[in-house]
């Protein structure tokens, strides 16, 4: 997600770039002119030479000088002809001297030239004001240094810009940049978020097309069919056209690279208690991060509205709801909640397109044609990294299935610090279990095992002991087929999963 961001922010850079200096160069379209003289000046700024164009001579009756923009006629016998030439140009004149002071200022002393001392005044350069544009451009540039008793010298550098105006007629800018890691985690307690906690760059011409880069909020929830609402870093392009007199047509198209987990729950209020209430994930994660500003809370199926004065307020980093004294809870009330949460297994994309077809005299006539995918990169996963034989072990495994478990143990050598286990086989009452016993034998076969708490009567191993090297399980037999634990040496893998709507 990191190394993504930086590839976005230097595209969205590029991207202003290119924006801002879209009209450097001026184009030259003139109708047809007559020759009179062998020596014409086209222009005052030199030609960029692969576009000039010209029209109604041989190539073999006239050469050009593109520093200087002069067209000379080679063959005399062309004067009162017709000729019409295309070029575009640069900004300035190549050729033309530049000084960073007037030469007035030189004097002549026994020979010699001094320069005369004046006070200058300074000047502040605006980077936007060569651009032929009308775009403000506010922010900053902080440095600073880290050292301490536990860690080496640090340089920290941050860049915050805000950009908005005009890059040219009907084409406006908004932009927030910055090169932090990740934008900041904002409070739940006001009903809007504001644009600083996110990192984007948008281009609106004439209020028809839109194409938006960075931290991309789609919220499609208007139609019957498809309800979507995403938090991602990627790029979305908006664009309204009409078709003929009385029908329009709406288009949206756009991907990235997702934030996290979307997912419903259904909360269990009590009675008198405004909160707060922990969201959990889908697999009952406690310790888990919503993404700012992806949730939805709704009462008796009511949509509430965050902020400290309206009905509910989120801690987004704790992912505890709190509502607020205008909706009293009672155990009686139906609470769901949408939301979107960080989930570190793989790394996710979003793909999609809404397309909307109205006819304006009747409103009867609407088309929509909408399509949503959303896909884990089995190859790419995070937390934790899958080794071959975990892939191998997830491959076989049938569709739709989307968590397993997988044998936490690893080969390893005697080591008299780690508490380390021999694999054993025993019978108990006439069934075979191949269990895992704490062993101190340096000569045996030893593994490094790791035990997951999965709740009483769901495991086969139990805590003993706690030592300064770490704890000791023991299996525990199961009596008339139910498991008397509450650990098992095994972990739960997430298979990559997909959504197509």
């Amino acid at each position: 997600m990191h190394s993504f961001r930086k590839i976005l922010f230097v595209c969205c850079c590029l991207l202003l770039h290119f924006a801002l200096h879209a009209q450097s160069h001026k184009q030259q379209d003139s109708t047809y002119r007559s020759i009179d003289s062998l020596v014409i000046q086209l222009d005052s700024f030199s030609i960029i030479p692969n576009t000039f164009v010209l029209t109604g001579i041989d190539s073999n009756d006239y050469h050009v000088d593109f520093l200087n923009a002069i067209l000379y006629i080679d063959n005399p016998k062309l004067i009162g002809s017709k000729y019409q030439c295309h070029y575009q140009t640069f900004t300035f004149n190549l050729l033309k001297p530049q000084h960073h002071r007037s030469s007035s200022m030189m004097i002549r002393q026994q020979g010699s030239l001094y320069h005369q001392m004046s006070p200058i005044q300074a000047q502040t350069e605006d980077i936007f004001s060569n651009s032929g544009s009308s775009v403000q451009g506010t922010g900053s540039i902080a440095r600073g240094v880290s050292i301490g008793t536990n860690q080496d010298f640090v340089l920290n550098s941050t860049l915050n810009l805000q950009l908005t105006g005009y890059l040219a007629d009907k084409l406006s800018i908004t932009a927030n940049i910055t090169d932090k890691n990740t934008p900041i985690q904002p409070e739940g307690n006001t009903q809007t978020i504001s644009n600083f906690d996110q990192v984007y760059i948008r281009l609106n011409y004439d209020n028809r097309f839109m194409l938006n880069a960075g931290d991309v909020e789609m919220d499609f929830r208007n139609d019957a069919f498809l309800y979507a609402k995403r938090s991602f870093l990627g790029m979305e392009f908006n664009a309204d056209n009409k078709i003929g007199t009385h029908n329009n047509m709406k288009n949206t198209v756009g991907g990235g690279v997702s934030k996290g987990k979307f997912i419903y729950i259904d909360l269990t209020p009590l009675n008198g208690v405004q909160g707060p209430y922990r969201l959990r994930g889908e697999n009952g994660e406690t310790n888990i991060t919503i993404v700012a500003g992806s949730e939805s809370v709704y009462i008796d199926g009511q949509l509430l509205t965050r902020g400290e004065d309206n009905d509910y307020t989120i801690d987004y980093n704790t992912g505890e709801l709190t509502f607020t004294v205008k909706q009293m809870i009672t155990s009686e009330k139906r609470i769901t909640v949408s939301f979107e949460y960080s989930d570190k297994s793989y790394a996710r994309y979003n793909l999609y397109t809404f397309n909307e077809f109205t006819h304006e005299k009747n409103q009867k006539w609407k088309l929509n044609v909408n399509v949503f995918h959303e896909q884990d990169l089995k190859n790419q996963s995070l937390q934790p990294e899958l080794d071959n034989d975990q892939k191998l072990f997830l491959s076989t495994l049938p569709a739709g299935q989307e968590t397993a478990w997988y044998p936490n143990e690893t080969e390893v050598l005697y080591n008299a610090n780690e508490i380390l286990y021999e694999k054993r086989d025993t019978v108990v009452n006439g069934t075979n279990y191949s269990i895992y016993v704490h062993s101190n034998n340096p000569t045996a076969h030893l593994y490094r095992v790791g035990f997951t708490l999965v709740g009483e009567n769901a495991g086969d191993y139990v805590l003993i002991s706690s030592t300064s090297n770490g704890r000791v399980f023991q299996w525990v037999a199961p009596k008339d087929g139910v498991k008397q634990g509450n650990y098992t040496s095994a972990q739960q893998l997430r298979t990559p999963i997909t959504h197509d709507m």
